[in-house]
Formats: structure tokens, sequence, C-alpha cells
């Protein structure tokens, strides 16, 4: 993503569009690192491998489309948003839902 978004901010000639997206980029490896250390909490087991995740990471090399990483983002944080409201709202752990309003 950070390299499509290089490649953008020179095609339109804005260098300023990289950090934004360096920060969105941290702020979901953030998310990430709560929910594992959650998980380490409740004494279980990280997911070693996941398929998404395996697919994700072997296709995204290949994408330098800015328009592309832009839709792909959309789809997987509105998923987010409607799983993470669900979590929240079911559980009765703050931390979680500490979490969950975070992501």
């Amino acid at each position: 993503m950070l390299a499509a978004a290089i490649l953008y901010a020179h095609k339109i000639n804005d260098p300023d569009y990289v950090e934004p997206v360096k920060l969105f980029i941290r702020e979901e490896q953030k998310h990430g690192a709560n929910l594992g250390r959650y998980i380490d909490l409740l004494g279980e087991e990280r997911a070693k491998k996941d398929w998404g995740d395996t697919l994700f990471r072997k296709i995204r090399y290949f994408n330098k489309s800015m328009e592309m990483w832009t839709i792909t983002v959309i789809i997987v944080e509105s998923a987010a948003q409607v799983f993470y409201e669900a979590l929240k709202n079911a559980s009765d752990c703050k931390l979680l839902k500490s979490i969950c309003e975070d992501v």
C-alpha cells in the first residue's frame, strides 16, 4: 500500500499524500497489536495461519494501484465496522469493548 501511495503521490505531484497513508498503516498495526495482546491476556493461542491473510500477503506486492488499494480498504473497513460494533455490543468485557471501539 505504501509503494502504491508513493507512486500515486508522484503521479499527482503531492508529496504530502504519503504521510496520511503511513498513519493509516500505523493505526491498523496498532489495532492488530491490541487484539493480539487481548488474545494473549485470555491465555489463548494466536492463529498462526489464515487463508485470507495468506492471500492478502501474496497479492499485496503486485497491487501498485492506489485506486485498487482504496477500494480494498473501503470494503475491509466497512466489514470491520459492522463486525466490531456487533462484538462490542455482545460483550460484557470492558477491555474488549474498548478495543472494539478503537477499531
